[in-house]
């Protein structure tokens, strides 16, 4: 079953169930029912999300397949969400030219890029100087930690994504971990857009 070889993989490379949520984005309580064996099938990318999380292939997860269990650190692109600031579509962001990089275990590294947080507004999901990585080949689901540029403010956000319609990426919520930082709506007269979905969150090497 998926979930033995999940909680086998978390075992073995000794992440934490609260490091698994933060990785993938997604609540603890959640992980703690997939663990359990909860859910036979889970909906949309999640089994892509927790593979990378645990630091297997999402195949291992899937069938066991041990021929290409682990999957391979790469090196991909490191941003800040003031570069990220006035950008308004993933090709802006294809056609960047960053000075930094970042090594982490990701399956699809020309699609990744890594984010440098700048923000307390995510805690205690994410903290300050983590590395955020983002996905440009993912649809972003309810619920999942997103990359989004507000035109109006010329600011980058990284928060929950909440949609107003099923899948709209143009009228959704941003929604942060912090009780103190509001939310930010976004429909079709305040123009924002979503770049990319999370598919983990990193500690930055001391």
């Amino acid at each position: 079953m998926w979930w033995i070889r999940l909680k086998k993989a978390a075992d073995d490379n000794k992440v934490t169930v609260e490091e698994i949520a933060a990785r993938a984005g997604i609540p603890v309580k959640t992980v703690y029912g997939y663990l359990d064996g909860r859910t036979e099938n889970p909906r949309g990318n999640t089994i892509e999300k927790l593979a990378k999380a645990v630091g297997v292939d999402p195949d291992y997860l899937r069938v066991g397949s041990t021929a290409t269990k682990q999957v391979q650190v790469q090196r991909i692109p490191l941003l800040t969400l003031h570069q990220l600031s006035t950008v308004t579509s993933i090709d802006e962001i294809t056609k960047m030219d960053p000075r930094d990089s970042v090594a982490v275990p990701v399956a699809n590294p020309e699609r990744c890029f890594g984010v440098k947080n700048e923000t307390k507004a995510n805690l205690p999901e994410i903290g300050p100087d983590d590395i955020v990585v983002f996905d440009m080949g993912l649809t972003p689901e309810p619920g999942d930690l997103v990359l989004a540029s507000i035109t109006a403010e010329q600011k980058a956000y990284i928060a929950r994504y909440r949609p107003e319609t099923h899948g709209s990426q143009t009228n959704f919520v941003l929604m942060f971990a912090n009780e103190l930082f509001p939310d930010i709506p976004v429909t079709d007269n305040e123009s924002g857009v979503i770049l990319a979905p999370a598919v983990g969150v990193y500690k930055p090497l001391r």
